[in-house]
């Protein structure tokens, strides 16, 4: 056979597989984005690898000795997973929520060393959720997990979460409470949203994409123009707002072509009173520029909460340094000082409340990345931090003094510290991953340190993977 018919031949093979599996999935209505998951490929690869003649698993294995093996593996995972708790220390993430029937749920997980499994479930909707209900429910998780293991807990930035947390920071000495940091900066996202400025522009965006999306002929003529949607701003959902300004920005040429087009001025919707003020703001150049400015304030902001969210590395050890970024970013995306300083006073305020932790500020220091780079040195600040972790996470003060003295010998690169790879790889290998390697010489405070850098910084177990109950 040519290379031309084999070819021919496997997309016709392609074709017959994709058509019964495509037929499977509709028939049972599961969702094609399925396909996507990391068991979808192992299946097609089992099936190819056996061969023909193998029967099918039938319904009564696959809830029987499958679901008992599936079952058996899990478990055998799990204690893998426990097995790290003692070197890494894991963040109990505190997710609450409340459904359309008012249901309240709050969900416990459990991170260590870049994975997640669900610990808890619990229906509070019969309880008051104040302080003292949130601290006992807490501080029973922690005690089911181990409080020699939990070294943070996240939850969001509510005032009561805020209470409990330093609650237990207080009656468990050896753990931290920090707010989740995607919330954070979507509390920042919030007071933008209510800069006049940007409340005019995004109302104008509104109604723009309202009027095109209210009247069929309209909505045609925009999708010729642009060829293809614009997002919509919604009405309370300010943290999408901006994305539906971007999305509008990167159709602006085809919605002027619109709006100046013969199509348009010849329409009846053109000669109506919201027709003619939507033509205005969308030839207007004032209008654009806004939105850019806006766009360019925010990006910086997006791009902490988009790392923060995906976690596919541990982000503590960067999360300061983000932050002093975005600052620094947001600040040269205006010529206005006036505008700048607006935002930069909201990023403070926030980061000042809810993100300078000793946990976060130390995270920071240990970052060999960090330290090496900024030469953070004997800065009282942060060495005030660290003595801070150090008794928090070493309740013996033998081994606090240890850690203490160790830290000389990272500061100036003394000892292990000094071997070449290691002041070679400062820059580039994973934070957690260099102490590990680099950090023989200092094994109290390496003890530390691997349990500060390898938390995750957000509360968001949803948007994690491997996320298996416990």
């Amino acid at each position: 056979m040519r290379y031309g018919g084999l070819r021919g031949f496997m997309r016709e093979k392609k074709r017959d597989i994709g058509k019964a599996i495509s037929k499977w999935f509709n028939f049972h209505r599961i969702p094609a984005n399925t396909a996507q998951g990391p068991y979808y490929h192992s299946i097609i690869s089992s099936i190819q690898k056996s061969g023909t003649g193998i029967q099918p698993p039938t319904p009564k294995e696959i809830y029987g000795v499958y679901l008992d093996e599936e079952v058996a593996e899990l478990k055998d995972w799990i204690k893998s997973f426990k097995r790290q708790w003692d070197e890494y220390g894991v963040t109990l993430m505190c997710d609450s929520w409340t459904g359309p029937t008012r249901m309240s749920i709050i969900n416990f997980l459990v991170y260590c060393n870049r994975r997640v499994v669900f610990h808890k479930s619990v229906n509070a909707s019969e309880k008051i959720q104040d302080a003292n209900y949130i601290e006992s429910l807490m501080d029973t998780m922690v005690e089911e997990i181990g409080p020699q293991y939990v070294v943070q807990i996240i939850t969001d930035n509510g005032a009561n979460f805020k209470k409990v947390g330093l609650q237990l920071m207080e009656k468990r000495k050896t753990l931290f409470w920090t707010p989740c940091t995607a919330h954070c900066i979507y509390l920042m996202l919030k007071d933008i949203d209510e800069l006049d400025a940007v409340k005019k522009c995004v109302a104008r965006a509104q109604s723009i994409t309202k009027f095109i999306y209210n009247h069929h002929w309209v909505h045609a003529l925009m999708q010729k123009y642009v060829n293809g949607e614009i997002l919509r701003p919604g009405i309370t959902r300010f943290a999408t707002n901006f994305i539906a300004l971007k999305s509008l920005q990167q159709k602006r040429h085809g919605l002027k072509a619109m709006a100046s087009s013969q199509e348009w001025s010849e329409s009846r919707y053109s000669k109506l009173s919201d027709g003619k003020k939507i033509e205005k703001a969308i030839l207007s150049s004032r209008f654009w520029e806004t939105i850019a400015e806006i766009i360019k304030g925010v990006e910086p902001l997006y791009i902490v909460l988009r790392k923060v969210d995906m976690d596919k590395r541990p982000q503590m050890p960067y999360l300061k340094y983000m932050l002093i970024s975005t600052r620094e970013e947001v600040r040269k995306a205006f010529k206005d000082d006036f505008k700048a300083d607006q935002y930069v006073r909201i990023i403070d305020r926030r980061t000042e409340v809810h993100m300078d932790q000793d946990i976060h500020n130390a995270a920071y220091y240990l970052n060999p990345t960090i330290q090496y780079r900024y030469a953070l040195g004997t800065q009282n600040n942060f060495l005030t931090t660290l003595r801070n972790v150090i008794y928090h996470l070493l309740p013996n003060t033998t081994e606090a003094a240890d850690a203490l003295m160790e830290g000389r010998l990272f500061r100036e690169t003394v000892g292990s510290f000094s071997d070449i790879v290691a002041v070679s790889c400062r820059y580039t290998m994973d934070p957690v991953e260099w102490w590990l390697q680099f950090g023989g010489d200092a094994p109290h405070l390496r003890k530390v340190v691997v349990r500060v850098l390898s938390p995750t910084t957000t509360s968001s177990g949803c948007e994690q993977t491997s996320i298996c109950p416990l």
